[in-house]
């Protein structure tokens, strides 16, 4: 992952000389709620793991998810029984995604995954006239 530098800026970007030439400071890192490399040492994130997460098209939905992928500090969500195509990375700092009972303690509905029924259904019926 490249760092793209503000436009004008010399490349390769430095930040300690952006700051002196600009006469900026940098966001302390406590005006941040979660540190990325903080919370990721704490949580480890593992493929098959479930989680509650939002579709970020439409966030009033909140959806049964499960982690497919790891790479680094990011993860793939894939919200179950939903086609691939609305998985999408993060990383654990992403406001999209939450433990398993997020949306029941916070009084949301959660969208179920849509069941597979046909190898439960009973298929010996039989007609009447």
């Amino acid at each position: 992952m490249t760092l793209q530098a503000p436009p004008g800026a010399e490349e390769p970007f430095n930040w300690h000389k952006f700051f002196i030439e600009m006469s900026v400071e940098p966001a302390s890192r406590q005006f941040f709620s979660i540190v990325q490399e903080d919370m990721f040492s704490q949580c480890e994130v593992k493929i098959g793991m479930k989680l509650e997460a939002e579709d970020v098209k439409n966030q009033k939905n909140i959806c049964v998810a499960t982690v497919t992928n790891v790479m680094g500090d990011r993860f793939l969500v894939h919200f179950d029984s939903w086609d691939s195509i609305y998985d999408y990375w993060v990383d654990v700092t992403s406001p999209f995604i939450h433990p398993v009972g997020w949306a029941a303690r916070n009084n949301q509905p959660l969208m179920a995954p849509a069941r597979n029924n046909t190898k439960k259904m009973n298929l010996n019926f039989i007609f009447s006239r």
